[in-house]
């Protein structure tokens, strides 16, 4: 009964939450503009004042700042002096640490190996990066917030939010690639996501045994709860809930031309997506929910708008439905105005001037709507310019 209750408890969490986000970004969706064909009065503005350049070693710092901490605050010192001692410590001993990233790039490439013989239709290897990037970010926020006083316990946090950002990875890769894929049907993906939500709420999932993604799930959790008993991990499963049920909502929103209550709806959903994913790689935020979603909702919208920007004619091709993509009237929604709107207020906000930088080294000038620049090493940026290594 309690195995059940579980369930429940974090589907009724799930709709308070989507209820206070969906508040906030019906508000902005009422109090501005989002619609007309043109956004040119807006963006050259913008390019009036500032030109695209490359982001600097601090720009990155802060934007992982504000990536890693829902944007509730504007800078940390302790935040960047953390950062800069890694990265010092690193320098060192880079022969050392060397050896650490290909041990555990073994690791890596042992554990997807294994799930890859399970379902051999998802290039997982192809993935593999996306997931490193979810470990490196788990490991340095960790390390950020770990008192360095103490060595020994900072190394046994380290390597536990290493295997915890593998399972996040692996968790939102996963359900990403099979919820948006052609090749699965509308019941398979249904079947996988009630698979995957009783799994991580510990509830029975015995009755799934013959389905088609039941042996690759089993072995995750399987191997996931051996390291992180949900007894004593509760707060990190229920955000893995709470991620694949924005996931699944978002993969089942139907869109219908000029309805605002759906433009809403699906803001909603892609924030809200983007901000359980980034909580659970800095878990202590999940202590306030309600509270930090009504204050971050719109900075995990700009977040997820960005991305998305980037992927505009892959998103195309693979028809998946992002605010860029939906088809629209040229009289009705413009994604552009309320994507520079945005950037205008958390630029502002944060004293980043980097972000309108960001934005015009994204947007193709000559047309503007059919192209995206951003290539590998700017969207690998925090990678090659805090490490410099290539982890995957």
């Amino acid at each position: 009964m309690n195995q059940l209750s579980n369930l429940k408890k974090y589907a009724v969490l799930y709709e308070e939450l989507y209820a206070i986000a969906e508040t906030q970004i019906k508000t902005l969706f009422y109090e501005n503009d989002f619609f007309g064909a043109t956004h040119e009065q807006e963006l050259n503005q913008i390019k009036a004042k500032h030109k695209p350049k490359k982001p600097g070693f601090l720009d990155v710092l802060h934007k992982y700042y504000l990536m890693t901490t829902l944007g509730l605050h504007k800078f940390s010192f302790m935040h960047f002096f953390k950062t800069i001692l890694l990265v010092i410590i690193i320098n060192l001993r880079y022969g050392k640490f060397k050896k650490v990233v290909s041990f555990y790039n073994d690791i890596i490439s042992r554990e997807i190996n294994s799930l890859q013989n399970l379902i051999p239709e998802i290039d997982l290897n192809g993935k593999k990066h996306q997931i490193v990037k979810v470990i490196l970010a788990n490991v340095l926020t960790t390390f950020i917030y770990s008192n360095l006083l103490f060595p020994r316990k900072v190394q046994f946090k380290l390597e536990k939010s290493f295997y915890m950002g593998y399972y996040i990875g692996v968790n939102y890769i996963i359900s990403d690639q099979i919820l948006d894929s052609l090749e699965y049907t509308k019941k398979e993906k249904l079947e996988f996501h009630n698979l995957v939500q009783n799994v991580l709420s510990d509830s029975d999932y015995s009755h799934f045994s013959n389905g088609r993604f039941y042996a690759f799930i089993n072995k995750i959790i399987t191997d996931c709860k051996l390291r992180f008993p949900l007894e004593e991990n509760e707060e990190f499963y229920k955000i893995l809930f709470l991620l694949e049920q924005s996931q699944f909502d978002d993969l089942c929103f139907n869109y219908k031309k000029g309805q605002t209550d759906k433009l809403i709806n699906k803001s909603s959903l892609v924030a809200l997506k983007t901000l359980f994913s980034l909580i659970a790689v800095n878990l202590k935020l999940s202590r306030n929910l309600g509270d930090n979603i009504n204050k971050s909702i719109l900075w995990t919208l700009y977040c997820q708008m960005t991305d998305d920007i980037r992927d505009i004619n892959e998103d195309t091709d693979n028809n998946i439905l992002t605010l860029f993509t939906l088809e629209e009237d040229n009289h009705k929604f413009n994604p552009y105005k309320l994507y520079i709107f945005l950037t205008n207020k958390f630029a502002k906000k944060y004293y980043a001037s980097w972000m309108y930088s960001d934005l015009l080294n994204m947007l193709n000038d000559s047309e503007i709507q059919s192209e995206v620049k951003q290539d590998d090493r700017k969207i690998n940026i925090f990678t090659y310019k805090i490490l410099g290594l290539k982890f995957a």
